[in-house]
């Protein structure tokens, strides 16, 4: 019924995603609730450095799991 499967590192690492992409969540509620001049332009919470780098670590792990084969052929 199921099957062992052996899968490759790069395609289990975007699992690393999940907790990223709580933190992002949860920083965002936090700061719309917190700060009262955030609240009143949320915009402004996506200029927190938390919130930026989390971003772009959770774009580089999604960008390495996907395209990992591409990136090996173009390197060749």
């Amino acid at each position: 019924m199921f099957e062992s499967v052996s899968g490759k590192f790069y395609e289990y690492i975007s699992i690393f995603s999940i907790p990223i992409s709580l933190y992002i969540i949860m920083r965002y509620m936090y700061l719309t609730s917190a700060k009262p001049k955030i609240a009143r332009n949320t915009e402004k919470a996506f200029f927190d450095k938390g919130i930026i780098i989390a971003a772009l670590i959770l774009l580089a792990i999604l960008f390495f799991s996907f395209y990992f084969e591409k990136i090996v052929e173009i390197m060749k």
